[in-house]
């Protein structure tokens, strides 16, 4: 969902502000005359930075504000905001476009709106934007089909974590967690040669920190899965909350005899999910032993199996079961 490509024939540029405000995007318009900002905040170093570069107009907007900062001369600050509907102040993309940019013109499109993007994304025409730069909040819930969507008509060339809000994590599968603020920059596919994926070490050298007092956000979404893992499942609920948290290569089976992987996780009728002791299977270096608790009792049980090894361990962090040890089964 999140694979970076690399443009041949063009660079990667910084445009804006040292740390929040500032973007890492490709060194071409592409065409575009003109480019919309939404999100102006107290930084227009970014409209300011491409309108000079590359000699075109802009219009920026932000409904919040009471001072608008230092514009550049071909840069118009408009009082608004965007929305999925016309509701003054708040306008759709497509009235702004109408009324802001040459009819038939290609476009510029940035846009932070602290979680406004995904309801204006959702039906947005994005046919007529050459670039596209989105700070994308909220990633604990699901805008997968949205970013799906973006992914069919662009390539995404650079992705960066935002450290604001004392870097909030969501796990996307059992193994990579993604910052829930994401900096990104697409290009329309029409308009580039070729694109091969990135194997280039994130952040990109001409990101910096967005917050500079405060440690960076960790890439390991983007790092290679660890092994597979086969998790037994029997009940409805359980299987049902694993499914989210699935990597590609796991699988859920109702019977051990059936796994196929090396790795195997067993969760039991009545186990209250146990999320922690998931996340930590690439830990795992044998068998592991946890004391699950019935109603107050502790039984060891041997719930993490790595197939012909010889290693077994014990851990004291107990895995919790709501059924009492009386008939169950």
């Amino acid at each position: 969902m999140f694979q970076v490509w690399d443009i041949e024939g063009v660079r990667k540029r910084r445009f804006g502000g040292d740390h929040d405000g500032g973007y890492v995007i490709l060194d071409s318009a592409f065409g575009a005359r003109h480019l919309l900002g939404y999100g102006v905040d107290k930084d227009v170093s970014f409209e300011n930075e491409v309108t000079k570069e590359f000699g075109i107009k802009a219009h920026v907007f932000d409904h919040t504000i009471t001072q608008v900062p230092p514009i550049g001369p071909d840069v118009i600050y408009v009082p608004e905001g965007i929305g999925p509907i016309d509701q003054s102040p708040l306008f759709t993309l497509q009235n702004h476009v109408n009324r802001f940019v040459p009819e038939g013109a290609d476009y510029i499109l940035k846009m932070d709106v602290e979680g406004a993007e995904w309801d204006v994304l959702e039906t947005a025409d994005l046919s007529r934007v050459t670039q596209l730069i989105i700070e994308i909040h909220d990633l604990q819930d699901d805008h997968s089909e949205i970013i799906k969507k973006i992914n069919k008509n662009f390539f995404l060339i650079n992705i960066h974590g935002n450290n604001c809000h004392n870097q909030p994590y969501v796990y996307i599968d059992r193994v990579h967690k993604i910052p829930r603020y994401l900096e990104c920059a697409w290009v329309r596919k029409d308009l580039v040669s070729k694109a091969t994926p990135s194997t280039a070490r994130l952040p990109h050298p001409l990101d910096t920190k967005c917050r500079p007092d405060v440690p960076d956000v960790s890439y390991d979404f983007i790092a290679r899965q660890s092994p597979p893992v086969s998790f037994v499942v029997t009940d409805n609920i359980n299987k049902n909350i694993l499914n989210n948290i699935l990597t590609d290569s796991d699988e859920v089976v109702p019977a051990l005899e059936e796994a196929k992987h090396d790795r195997i996780f067993i969760i039991k009728p009545g186990d209250i999910f146990p999320y922690e002791h998931i996340l930590g299977i690439p830990q795992y270096p044998g068998n592991i032993q946890f004391p699950v608790g019935y109603n107050g009792l502790y039984l060891p049980e041997v719930r993490f199996i790595i197939k012909n090894s010889q290693n077994s361990y014990e851990t004291k962090i107990p895995i919790h079961n709501i059924y009492p040890l009386k008939g169950y089964k």
